[in-house]
């Protein structure tokens, strides 16, 4: 791993005159992005999914005196519900 490290961000002159801001550059290994890379489409392509089809299916409990935007809003998602599963892309 190449690095280039200033350490004028780091140490504080005792005179007045601060150097120029320089920060540290890295270069990332190509391995390591590609264990990140690997994480990552794991986690959004697997274990996210798996983890929500694991969850029980039950309504969630509505508001004791719902208003009639709440009444709209539970319409809305019904019917968007309805349209994904007719496209095929319910879960």
């Amino acid at each position: 791993m190449k690095s280039r490290f200033n350490r004028a961000v780091f140490e504080t002159p005792r005179s007045g005159n601060l150097p120029p801001l320089t920060l540290p550059l890295y270069e990332p290994l190509l391995t390591g992005l590609r264990a990140m890379t690997a994480l990552l489409v794991l986690r959004d392509k697997a274990i996210k999914p798996l983890l929500a089809a694991a969850q029980p299916l039950r309504p969630k409990r509505g508001a004791h005196n719902p208003k009639p935007i709440d009444l709209h809003y539970d319409a809305i998602q019904a019917a968007m519900k309805g349209v994904f599963h007719e496209l095929g892309l319910a879960a």
